[in-house]
């Protein structure tokens, strides 16, 4: 350990107990005093220490949260790709016109269109 770490380590404990009683809403001046037992004995854990480091390193928030936003990236990059192809549009309606001197009042219409916006292409190299 570096001095530079030593002193900041000295400074945060010199403050721990004043932080510890404003924790448990001491009145200030109270002398605290901790009830430590005789023997500390160390628990028997039922996993090993390997499996116990790779099951934190599983449940990580935080790179549970980078894998999330690494999936959020792939498919906006796919969306924006995709919008560079034209597009394509089906449309079918059926049709009715009250006009009497028409022989045939009923109409079906289909069609489709195809659309390429340009400013996709220009703007695509900035992807």
């Amino acid at each position: 350990m570096t001095l530079r770490q030593l002193t900041a380590i000295q400074q945060e404990l010199s403050t721990a107990e004043i932080e510890l009683a404003a924790l448990i809403n001491l009145p200030p001046g109270t002398v605290l005093k901790l009830d430590v037992p005789a023997e500390m004995n160390v628990p028997a854990w039922e996993l090993s220490l390997d499996r116990m480091e790779e099951l934190a390193f599983l449940n990580n928030a935080d790179l549970r949260e980078q894998g999330y936003q690494s999936r959020i990236t792939v498919n906006d990059t796919r969306k924006a790709i995709a919008r560079l192809f034209p597009g394509i549009t089906f449309s079918t309606s059926r049709q009715y016109d009250h006009n009497s001197f028409l022989m045939d009042n009923h109409w079906y219409e289909a069609g489709a269109k195809l659309s390429w916006n340009l400013m996709n292409l220009i703007s695509a190299r900035t992807l």
